[in-house]
């Protein structure tokens, strides 16, 4: 495992480089866009004015406000009917993008939790769904109230990293410590994944239940503890570069934008992971690796894709030419074929007609 890991440290440096470059940016949240609502929104109508005469209701005036009032009834009708249409057509597009999609995406799901539920479903009984996780040691909790509950986890919105706290101690200690729990029962406490000094990745709990890790959080993320060596709590190469490969592999496997990764510390105000939480700077370099380690997965599989249709169109082709040369040899046995009986009725003819 060590040598593993080693060896995805030597190959995450390049992406470290260019990660860097990201690091100064701030992530800001996009701000709505108020005029396009205001316009869709309906018109306000007037008070209606109390007639007093049924001759003030002839008047040029009044005819004009008539008017007026219809032709914003008439637009603001359209612009209902425009909006729906639009919604229709979205949805329909999605369905048939849907329709289309290899099974086990996003694109195969109308929406997200749709395919977040599938994907923690697949989670229990599809080795498929683990193939491109990084090395992990399956060393699943006793379920237990204080650390495996054995509840089903509501959805996944995004990860929580945290620190093991306990400088030194290996991932198998920290695991082993959640085990224990149903014994001392001392406290309620659990992750996911605990990953070691080595860059060693113990999963506790299934993806699919709960953990005791996050608080209100629990229901609707997967924690992460990491080991560290020193009591600053700074994760070393290995362990980092381990959280995000194992951070990379979770988010796309639930669709979940990596700027949005959590610190214990963002749920709870807790001193987790204590380095990270005094080091945001560190913190926003991690989610940026993460992100460009996702693109840089993408894009192999978008070419191992392309590579896979190229290669399906070659064999295509090449099956065609076959059954092409197959047709033409059965056509130029038909003919010879033909031949030889015509040849052979010609020799009987002459035959007939020397014995006559």
């Amino acid at each position: 495992m060590k040598k593993t890991n080693r060896a995805m440290l030597t190959a995450a440096a390049v992406l470290s480089a260019g990660v860097l470059a990201l690091s100064g940016l701030s992530v800001t949240a996009g701000a709505e866009e108020n005029a396009a609502a205001a316009a869709e929104a309906p018109a306000a109508e007037a008070p209606a004015a109390e007639n007093t005469a049924d001759a003030a209701a002839e008047t040029p005036a009044a005819e004009a406000a008539e008017s007026t009032a219809t032709d914003a009834a008439k637009t603001e009708k359209k612009k209902k009917k425009k909006k729906k249409k639009k919604t229709e057509e979205a949805a329909a597009s999605a369905a048939s993008a849907a329709e289309g999609a290899p099974a086990g995406t996003r694109a195969a799901y109308a929406t997200r939790e749709e395919f977040v539920q599938a994907q923690l479903a697949r989670s229990r009984t599809d080795s498929a769904f683990w193939a491109p996780c990084p090395p992990r040691d399956i060393e699943l909790l006793t379920i237990n109230e204080y650390s495996r509950p054995g509840t089903a986890i509501d959805t996944v919105n995004t990860l929580v990293i945290h620190y093991v706290g306990n400088a030194g101690s290996t991932a198998m200690d920290n695991r082993n410590y959640f085990e224990s729990l149903k014994d001392t029962r001392d406290r309620s406490a659990s992750s996911h994944f605990v990953i070691g000094l080595d860059g060693e990745i113990v999963q506790c709990i299934p993806l699919s239940e709960v953990a005791y890790a996050s608080r209100h959080r629990n229901s609707d993320t997967i924690s992460i503890e990491c080991c560290h060596p020193d009591e600053d709590g700074k994760f070393n190469e290995y362990t980092y570069w381990s959280l995000v490969e194992l951070s990379a592999f979770l988010c796309r496997s639930f669709d979940i934008d990596p700027q949005t990764i959590l610190r214990h510390y963002d749920v709870t105000e807790k001193l987790c992971p204590l380095y990270y939480v005094e080091h945001p700077d560190e913190w926003q370099i991690y989610k940026d690796t993460v992100e460009a380690r996702i693109k840089e997965l993408d894009e192999a599989d978008a070419a191992a894709q392309q590579a896979a249709e190229a290669e399906a169109q070659q064999a295509a082709e090449a099956q065609q030419a076959a059954e092409a040369e197959a047709q033409q040899a059965a056509e130029a046995q038909q003919a010879a074929e033909a031949e030889a009986q015509q040849t052979e009725a010609q020799q009987a003819a002459a035959t007939q007609v020397h014995e006559e």
